[in-house]
């Protein structure tokens, strides 16, 4: 039996609570023992029920930065993103390291599965532990230097990418001083791993261009779970959208407003929504849950996603054949969204495009074949023969990760 430590740092929502839990679900049915170290631990219960009750399953709180810094510009490279999680603060980047550190003293797996947890890698640095990257692309970054910008749609200075670079280096090899490890020659040696549990599908690589010269294999993306509630459709005939979006999205109300009026049955489920309001909202055209629904069903009997580019249900949708209407909030989602639609399979808008332009994408979208087309022979490409055992020959790799002097 080895014990895996699966560490969840940066980020939000279920696109990294889902694949991880997954991932731990199929570890414990192989017979090892799982440390969830995340930072969000809330939906664990609805992700693992009496799972939780098993010896084998053990939740952490994951050491973070809870700050959040004024006057930094957009993120535009994996460097600036450390920046604006902490690592403009040595003094507490080596308290959140050397609690990361206990932990895994406390701990001590065989094995450590980093999703979007660059500070678990910096705490762990000199430990006895094999690691491992799990996660999409935006996560696993290429390594080179400086850090590769990824917004794409802006001109970033090189200077500024190297200045980010240097300021985040200087910052781990602080860390690394206060716990008596040798200093790092490069950023990008701080995602160093003995594995890339890269997750997703090549075309939609967030750094599909600047991977071309360190090709590293893409392990598919993990089937949707068969859990939640049955999907509910509004009585209105007429084709069926899937939505899917967090309350605080920015075009949450104009999407809304289009949905309930709009010639269509959609099904909306909101993160963050109270029951009041879903309710309150809901009509013949528009039903809205707050609750998880199951995802295997409801993409059966939809036309058409329509979400803020979340790479789970994104991928779910896509894998069925179903194109997507996408509205992302920031630079990850929006490189997926871009991804996709470049290979026909979908329409992106901004945010502030959605009042004008959603019920068009969607007429456009419904009203064609091509897109539901390029979207079936996207899955067709990158799947079936190994979609369903993607988190077993993960689980089998792990398991080498994890042998005695491997």
């Amino acid at each position: 039996m080895a014990r895996v430590a699966l560490a969840w740092e940066l980020g939000a929502g279920l696109g990294h609570a889902m694949p991880l839990s997954q991932l731990a679900q199929v570890l414990l049915d192989r017979g090892h023992e799982v440390h969830l170290v995340w930072k969000d631990l809330a939906s664990c219960n609805r992700l693992f029920g009496r799972g939780l009750e098993s010896g084998r399953l053990h939740p952490w709180q994951a050491p973070l930065w809870l700050h959040r810094l004024q006057g930094l510009p957009e993120a535009a490279s994996y460097s600036e993103l450390l920046l604006q999680a902490g690592y403009l603060d040595a003094d507490a980047m080596i308290a959140i390291a050397q609690a990361w550190r206990g932990l895994m003293t406390a701990i001590e797996p065989d094995l450590l599965v980093c999703d979007h947890a660059p500070s678990a890698l910096l705490g762990a640095r000199g430990l006895p532990v094999s690691k491992a990257l799990f996660g999409n692309g935006f996560g696993i970054p290429p390594a080179c230097s400086p850090m590769l910008a990824f917004r794409e749609w802006e001109s970033v200075p090189a200077s500024r990418l190297a200045d980010a670079d240097a300021r985040a280096l200087a910052t781990c090899n602080q860390v690394l001083a206060a716990l008596r490890q040798p200093p790092m020659a490069a950023l990008h040696e701080l995602l160093a791993a003995d594995e890339n549990f890269l997750l997703g599908w090549p075309e939609l690589d967030h750094y599909r261009s600047g991977r071309a010269a360190q090709p590293s294999p893409s392990w598919g993306w993990p089937e949707a779970r068969p859990m939640g509630d049955q999907p509910v459709w509004p009585s209105t005939s007429g084709p069926r959208v899937l939505a899917y979006l967090p309350r605080d999205h920015p075009a949450y109300e104009p999407i809304v407003a289009c949905l309930s009026t709009g010639p269509w049955s959609t099904l909306l489920v909101v993160a963050g929504a109270a029951d009041e309001e879903a309710r309150r909202f809901s009509n013949s055209r528009l039903h809205i849950t707050n609750r998880m629904i199951h995802i295997p069903r409801g993409l059966e009997t939809a036309d058409l996603l329509l979400s803020h580019a979340g790479s789970g249900s994104l991928y779910h949708a896509l894998s069925a054949g179903l194109p997507a209407v996408l509205v992302p909030t920031h630079a990850e989602q929006m490189l997926i969204a871009r991804r996709v639609a470049a290979t026909g399979a979908g329409i992106v808008l901004w945010p502030d495009e959605v009042r004008h332009s959603l019920a068009m994408a969607i007429e456009a979208i419904t009203g064609s074949a091509g897109f539901a087309a390029s979207a079936r022979a996207l899955a067709s490409r990158n799947g079936a023969a190994v979609h369903g055992n993607v988190l077993e020959r993960i689980a089998a790799r792990c398991e080498q990760l994890s042998a005695p002097g491997r």
